[in-house]
Formats: structure tokens, sequence, C-alpha cells
């Protein structure tokens, strides 16, 4: 069995290349060591992404430092140990991700690993190894980062109900402009959420963005997605709107737009009286 194990937040983004002075050019990971790039759900609304650090090996691996490189990305991620990573099981090392840039023609994420551990009872080994991005989480960041580059203007309006009980709507404002001397950008759909399920075609934007033209405002309607009670109170992402954008040079990307409290109250008001979970003595 494989067990994972969450570790929290112990990194800085710096941005040098990483390289320590005089140190030695790393070599290959250990023997039964391999890495991957992942998220994890409850980072999905943040910029924090995983090194899954496996340990197929023998005994026991201590992972004093990690760092991730990307030639898309500016800064270097890092993490500081140490990690305990037991035969057989695997370890998160949780990192903040840098502002990509947009890619080059032919240019792929670019990634790799530097890991400073060492096995139990052996010496410290500094390595390096290229590391794939599992389910492109990374990769759907860089290129969210890419199609905001071409903005100027991305944010939410006004967030409101119309109707009332079962019948409520909800409303989201939308308001992108393009920044002047940039391309044209598409503005595609907004896609739902783990809480927001567009309604009435109202997620199907179809409009593109004139470089320095004037804001779009596109209200989307939503109704609940889920109205199941564990779902709304451990919800970590569903009040950020996902925006796909597609400029006329580059490569389609999400954008982010995470709504701020006084906009997620309203939303989770609405949950409240759509859902019937507040009974008339708790409002």
């Amino acid at each position: 069995m494989v067990v994972v194990l969450v570790l929290g937040l112990g990194a800085v983004a710096c941005g040098s290349d990483g390289g320590a002075d005089g140190a030695d050019p790393p070599g290959p990971l250990p023997p039964g060591v391999t890495v991957f790039l992942d998220q994890a759900r409850q980072d999905q609304g943040s910029r924090r992404v995983q090194i899954q650090v496996r340990n197929a090996g023998p005994g026991l691996l201590t992972v004093d430092a990690a760092e991730l490189r990307s030639s898309r990305v500016r800064t270097v991620a890092r993490y500081r140990g140490p990690a305990l990573v037991a035969a057989g099981a695997a370890t998160n090392l949780t990192v903040p991700l840098g502002t990509g840039r947009c890619a080059r023609d032919g240019e792929g994420l670019g990634a790799r690993v530097v890991l400073s551990a060492h096995r139990e009872g052996g010496p410290m080994q500094r390595s390096q190894a290229p590391v794939r991005d599992r389910y492109d989480g990374v990769g759907r960041l860089l290129a969210g980062d890419c199609a905001r580059s071409h903005l100027r203007t991305a944010e939410l309006g006004r967030v409101t109900v119309s109707g009332r009980g079962t019948d409520a709507r909800l409303d989201v404002e939308l308001v992108l402009a393009a920044r002047a001397g940039g391309p044209p950008v598409r503005v595609d759909r907004v896609l739902g959420t783990t809480l927001l399920a567009p309604v009435g075609g109202s997620e199907r934007i179809g409009r593109t963005l004139a470089p320095g033209g004037p804001p779009l405002r596109a209200r989307v309607r939503f109704v609940p997605n889920r109205c199941d009670v564990h779902v709304v109170a451990e919800d970590r992402a569903g009040t950020i709107l996902l925006v796909r954008l597609a400029p006329a040079s580059g490569p389609a990307g999400t954008l982010q737009l995470r709504m701020d409290e006084p906009r997620k109250a309203v939303v989770f008001d609405w949950l409240a009286e759509r859902c019937r979970f507040a009974g008339p003595g708790d409002r």
C-alpha cells in the first residue's frame, strides 16, 4: 500500500537559479526514488503545488530540501525539510508556484526537481531529474498565467440573487478587458464549480476583447451544483470561477477569478436558502 502524507507549506520562491555556490553538480535520483508533480484538491484555489516523492527503494528516505525549477517560471520554488518517506510510501512536499510566462513555440513545462536527501545511516546526496506533471495541474496554472497576461482587467463585479426560495438564482458579473498593444482575446465560456452550475446558456460568452477596448461585462447565472451539506461545508474551490480564454496569439487558458469574503457570503446565504439548509428560525 502507498501512503501519501501531505506536508504543510515550507517553501519560499527565490529568483536565483537554485544552484548552491561551490556545490558539485547534482547526480541521478537515488535508486527506487521517483518524483511527480501534482496539485492536491485543497490547493486547487491557490498556487500551491506538490512535489510527490515516492520511495520504492530500501529503508527510510529523508528529504532535507527540494527545489522545483521550470523554464516557464522565473522563480525557484523551495521546500525545506526534513520530510520522511518510508519504504513503499510517498510524501507530498508542498511548494508555492511562481507566476509563469507564455510558452514559446514547441516549449513544454521544462520542469525538474532537485533533491537533497539521504537514506537512513547514509550520506547526504544531491540529485535532480525531469519531473512529470501527472494531471496537468501545473500546466493549467501556467496556461492561465499566459492568458491573463493579455488582460488589463480581470475581476468579478456584482454577485446578486434573483428569485426566492428554491427558485432563487445566483447572478455573477464578470468584468474583462484586453490590454492595449496585446492580441485580441476571445472569452469562450465560464465553467461550473463544485458548488455552482451555470444555467440558460449564460456560461457561453463567445465574445472577443479588442486590445485597449472597453471592458466586457457579462452576467452568468447559476443554480446549485450540489446541495450535500458536507460538500458545501467543506468547500475549498467552489467560489472560484474558471473562465476559458483564447488569445489570438498563444494557447487557450483558464483564468481563475476568486470571490472575496463579501461575495462568498452572498453565495453561501443563497445556497442555504436554495438548498433549504436554514429553517425559518435560523435566519
